[in-house]
């Protein structure tokens, strides 16, 4: 059983929030799969520095996607809302933020610098 996951490439425009704000993620992905298959959504800010790329684990939201069999590519829409959980907390701070999102056990990820501005 082989899972095929494409996700499209993002472009976005910046959005302005607030700490304590869901963030509503929508996403278009093609895929193949022989058998019903659920695979699991991820999406999350992330901020860069000298050491490289650094997800903020606490803001991580998930939800689950049921995919039907398909031997060609079929295109799938699914959301995924996480929560910029304050600082205090162990989440984010104000600034501007990138936005990951990707497909657990996959090699499906999509990525854009500077989408998330948290106020």
């Amino acid at each position: 059983m082989a899972l095929d996951i494409i996700l499209s490439p993002m472009a976005l425009e910046q959005k302005t929030f607030n700490v304590g704000d869901t963030v509503r993620v929508t996403v278009s992905f093609k895929y193949t799969v022989g058998v019903n298959k659920t695979v699991r959504l991820l999406a999350g800010p992330y901020y860069t520095n000298l050491f490289g790329k650094h997800l903020i684990d606490q803001c991580v939201g998930d939800a689950d996607v049921a995919l039907v069999p398909a031997s060609t590519a079929a295109v799938q829409t699914a959301t995924v809302d996480f929560i910029l959980i304050p600082k205090a907390t162990g989440g984010i701070e104000n600034g501007t933020y990138g936005l990951r999102v990707w497909i657990e056990d996959t090699n499906a990820l999509a990525e854009q610098d500077n989408v998330v501005i948290v106020t």
